[in-house]
């Protein structure tokens, strides 16, 4: 689950890089903090 969130907010920071609503998305943020505090 985690690659695929990671995955996912990659693509969308790329295909969404001149969108400032984009650029700062949050929901795959929290999922990748959380991910890398469970891994931790």
């Amino acid at each position: 689950m985690g690659d695929y969130s990671r995955e996912t907010s990659g693509t969308r920071k790329n295909n969404h890089q001149s969108s400032p609503s984009s650029r700062t998305p949050r929901p795959p943020a929290f999922l990748d903090i959380d991910f890398f505090q469970e891994r931790d």
